[in-house]
């Protein structure tokens, strides 16, 4: 009778410790939603009452969660997408995080107001663009895909800060004079020119304000449904991880890799990186032009499958199926 009672209370806690685990699971596993047009970051996140930012949706993020973007062609998210300062985004195996975009794009562009720019006289402004497009160091000048829209409308590029007509621009590159120098104080200095009188508080100048839009260095992430565009850096990164996996998204407009992986295990799927400018390729400003530094290899200290990016030839344009 008393070894019957002892077995029950046995199993009453045994049951009672799987129930704390089971509720425990499922508190973790939530799933917010980010809306930049109808969301506040006062919000819980729920798919009824969405986040705002990027950032605070990450910040609420925790291992196993997933984290929906809700997408508006016209408006597409403007701040990065990094895991670096959330430590917790770490998924696990049999519960990775998820951020899904949802058809959503991260673009690296910014308006700038006439605060921000310094002006350099005859309806010159200049201010610093920090970018990796070392392919255009040599030449001294960038020529690729319009980085620069005056009032929504993409702007032309000129060779050189005397050739600016008004609603044109001029990014100053130099190569370094040995291998590891430091350049020029004027590298990678940006130059537009308005129309005499006008400022950029006339006419809304936008240009790239991002470094790299994705980056990921937490294990067992899955990115997917999301594309990247108009990086001053790479579309997507990362960095020392396991197991990150990209489904469906696209890196394209660039001003160095579409994606560019460094010391990770990752998996691409259907996925598309063109248009960027970080193979070499793009220094005539000729549209029209896929562009893509980087191919999969399978990495064989992997079991599960997963790959690695590296190099492939130069001037062409990667679908991963």
């Amino acid at each position: 009778m008393h070894q019957g009672k002892r077995m029950k209370r046995r199993l009453a806690a045994r049951l009672g410790c799987w129930l704390v685990v089971a509720m425990a699971f499922c508190v973790r596993a939530a799933e917010y939603t980010v809306d930049n047009l109808a969301g506040a970051d006062a919000n819980p996140g729920t798919a009824e009452a969405p986040f705002k930012t990027l950032a605070k949706g990450l910040s609420a993020f925790r291992s196993g969660d997933t984290l929906h973007l809700v997408h508006h062609p016209d408006h597409p998210f403007r701040e990065a997408l990094d895991s670096s300062r959330h430590p917790d985004m770490a998924g696990a195996a049999d519960r990775p995080t998820v951020i899904d975009g949802h058809g959503a794009v991260v673009s690296g562009l910014k308006a700038f107001p006439a605060g921000q720019w310094q002006a350099e006289g005859d309806g010159v402004f200049s201010r610093p663009l920090p970018n990796n497009a070392w392919v255009m160091d040599r030449q001294g000048h960038w020529s690729g895909f319009p980085i620069v829209f005056f009032d929504g409308e993409p702007a032309g590029f000129r060779k050189t800060k005397a050739e600016l007509e008004p609603r044109t621009y001029f990014l100053h590159k130099e190569r370094p004079a040995t291998p590891g120098a430091a350049r020029g104080p004027l590298h990678n200095t940006l130059y537009i020119r308005l129309p005499q009188g006008a400022t950029p508080d006339d006419v809304a100048v936008e240009t790239i304000a991002l470094g790299t839009n994705v980056h990921i260095d937490r294990d067992h992430v899955v990115v997917r449904n999301l594309t990247s565009q108009y990086a001053g850096v790479d579309g997507f990164a990362t960095t020392k991880a396991k197991h990150v996996v990209f489904e469906n998204v696209r890196g394209t407009r660039c001003m160095d890799q579409g994606i560019s992986n460094h010391g990770t295990e990752v998996l691409v799927r259907d996925s598309r990186f063109d248009g960027n400018a970080g193979c070499g390729n793009v220094t005539d400003g000729v549209g029209g032009r896929d562009l893509m530094a980087h191919t999969l290899r399978t990495v064989a200290v992997s079991p599960a499958g997963f790959y690695a990016i590296v190099p492939a030839a130069r001037g062409t344009a990667v679908t991963v199926r």
